[in-house]
């Protein structure tokens, strides 16, 4: 047994050629000294270090190199059994990829400071005998690595589907082919499938893009604001006030702090049903549905105010004012929310703004679903601020434009009704608004704060110019705009009922003459209906929508219509950005979809 296990240390791989035990190859011959190279002109090869069988050895020198570490020289098996014989001894098993990573944090961790290096030491070794970072890691790993072969697998299954599907259509016999006529098929030039045009995109910076947003949106909303006054309504010149009071206003700035508050408040109150929102890997965030009640409240504590005899109607004076307050607040908000971001968890992250420059995440927000101390949903209170903004700026506007005149304005009056009247539909079918592009994939940053905080004073602009104008729209005109603005109302409406139904039940018997698309990630496309017609049916009537309301200031003026040509042209855009999505999403399905289905908003035209 000894004389086993003196071999078996001793025992060294000999190459291909060379007799086991003597080192002896054909054609070469050795030096007499055992371990010394051949001398200059002899050929020859340096005898191995290792003993052979004759050379006795104890049994004690047999233990203590057992005991010793293991020669580099060992071969593949030698080297699997020594880690069997310690995996034996109850020693863990490293994973590999956590090795690597170590050490790959390790190499850069040797070019820091000497303090931060020994930090860096300190938390690896940490995180290197941790078991649940080491299982955490693996099985993200894991993770990781069968979704993305799952994802390739899918993606190829689906281009693979969309060339069987055009290699079939081009199959197809064309109407009028004779059957008698032996035509080749090959010889007859079938029209194939359109493919997605190429847009013309200038390449402009993103943090150009940021610094115009940022700096740009405030003083164009105040601008339109001075441009269209009681004396004068152009663009040629602007009634710059040189009083500092008519814009930075202590009064106003706690109109707008009371009103978030409340706003606040209702928010979080639970009454309403709940939603939730879109799976995440933190779980499913909810949403309170109570943005309805929460609009009959603010404006019966308005109306109570108003009953008191306290001065609501100061806002028409406190206009521009307010606007300010309105964007400092926004950027306020916005910082706190970037900071916050800097902080946040990666599955919170918006991937638009990673990788990106500072001033670019501050414009387009590092998060998209922000929550301020655990409960406040920033993007929904925002959203509440605005809408319920909108209805209490023109309910006071109407309301000062009544007391001073004591008479009824029909043309004032359907303003602002069609404008309440989008507020209450939205706040009615407030559990679809999850399920949105916005809310899903709009990052909650300077771009988002200034547009829903400064959004009521867009529309304002319209019910002002009404009032100090004193436009008087015939009766026939206010019809056209009636029936303009229900054939938008409707296209709108039916689309998003459509579109919402069909994701809650796909197999719904309503909904079973509609053509689908079927995508590697299980879901579906509406080729058919609504959104057949074009990709985005419900942009349509909302375009249609706002041009209905702006023309009830008549057209005496242009800048009333800037309202209608701006939110046309945001639009369009958030059309482009949710294609561009869509197209890496679902990729050949998508394309199919884009060919069945040319046009985004406006048919045969965009």
């Amino acid at each position: 047994m000894d004389k086993n296990r003196k071999s078996s240390l001793t025992r060294v791989k000999s190459p291909a050629g060379r007799k086991p035990g003597t080192g002896k190859s054909p054609g070469r011959s050795r030096s007499k000294s055992g371990g010394q190279p051949a001398k200059k002109g002899q050929k020859g090869r340096p005898r191995s270090k290792s003993r052979t069988k004759k050379e006795p050895r104890s049994r004690s020198r047999v233990r203590a190199k057992s005991k010793s570490p293991a020669p580099r020289t060992r071969s593949r098996s030698r080297r699997s059994s020594s880690r069997t014989r310690a995996s034996s001894r109850g020693r863990k098993t490293e994973y590999s990829p956590m090795i690597t990573t170590a050490n790959s944090v390790t190499r850069a961790a040797g070019d820091m400071d000497p303090p931060l290096q020994k930090k860096m030491n300190l938390v690896l070794k940490d995180v290197y005998h941790d078991d649940y970072i080491k299982d955490s890691f693996y099985k993200d790993m894991i993770r990781r690595s069968m979704s993305r072969d799952i994802s390739q697998e899918k993606n190829s299954l689906t281009r693979r589907y969309s060339s069987l599907m055009r290699e079939a259509s081009a199959e197809k016999e064309p109407d009028g082919l004779r059957k008698d006529v032996g035509t080749s098929m090959a010889a007859i030039k079938m029209p194939k499938l359109a493919e997605p045009k190429r847009e013309f995109k200038i390449g402009i910076p993103n943090w150009i893009k940021a610094l115009v947003g940022v700096l740009c949106v405030p003083p164009f909303v105040l601008l339109l604001h001075l441009a269209c006054t009681k004396e004068q309504c152009t663009l040629s010149k602007f009634h710059i006030h040189r009083n500092i009071n008519l814009y930075f206003n202590t009064q106003s700035a706690i109109i707008l702090a009371g009103f978030i508050l409340v706003q606040t408040i209702l928010s979080l109150l639970s009454i309403g049903r709940r939603v939730g929102g879109p799976p995440g890997i933190n779980g499913t965030l909810m949403y309170r549905c109570n943005g309805l009640l929460s609009t009959f409240i603010s404006a019966g504590i308005v109306a109570g105010l108003w009953y008191y005899n306290f001065p609501v109607t100061i806002v028409y004076e406190r206009m521009m004012s307010l606007m300010v307050a309105s964007a400092i607040f926004g950027y306020i908000l916005s910082v706190l929310l970037f900071i916050k971001g800097g902080r946040a968890s990666v599955p919170s992250l918006n991937p638009e703004s990673m990788g990106q420059n500072r001033l670019y995440q501050f414009f387009i927000g590092r998060e998209i679903n922000p929550l301020l101390f655990g409960k406040v949903n920033v993007k929904t209170l925002l959203l509440r601020i605005s809408f319920n903004g909108l209805v209490i700026l023109n309910g006071l506007l109407m309301l000062r434009a009544y007391s001073a005149k004591q008479e009824w304005n029909y043309t004032l009056g359907t303003c602002v009704v069609l404008m309440t009247l989008l507020v209450m539909d939205f706040f009615w079918f407030e559990d679809s608004f999850p399920s949105t592009f916005e809310a899903m994939y709009e990052g909650t940053g300077c771009y988002l704060c200034l547009s829903y905080m400064l959004f009521p004073f867009l529309p304002a602009l319209i019910t002002k110019y009404i009032i100090q104008q004193r436009v008087q729209v015939p009766v026939y005109g206010l019809a056209a705009v009636l029936t303009f603005f229900c054939i938008g109302f409707f296209i709108y409406r039916a689309s998003n009922l459509q579109k919402a139904a069909f994701r809650r039940n796909p197999l719904n018997p309503a909904l079973a003459h509609l053509e689908t698309i079927s995508t590697s990630r299980g879901k579906k496309l509406l080729v058919t209906g609504w959104w057949g017609f074009v990709r985005h049916p419900n942009y349509l009537g909302s375009i249609i929508l706002y041009w209905a309301w702006a023309s009830t200031a008549g057209y005496a003026h242009a800048i009333p219509y800037l309202i209608p040509l701006l939110m046309t042209l945001i639009l369009l855009n958030r059309a482009r950005r949710v294609d561009a999505y869509c197209r890496d999403r679902y990729q050949g399905a998508w394309d199919e979809y884009c060919s069945r289905v040319p046009h985004r908003i406006i048919p045969r035209v965009f």
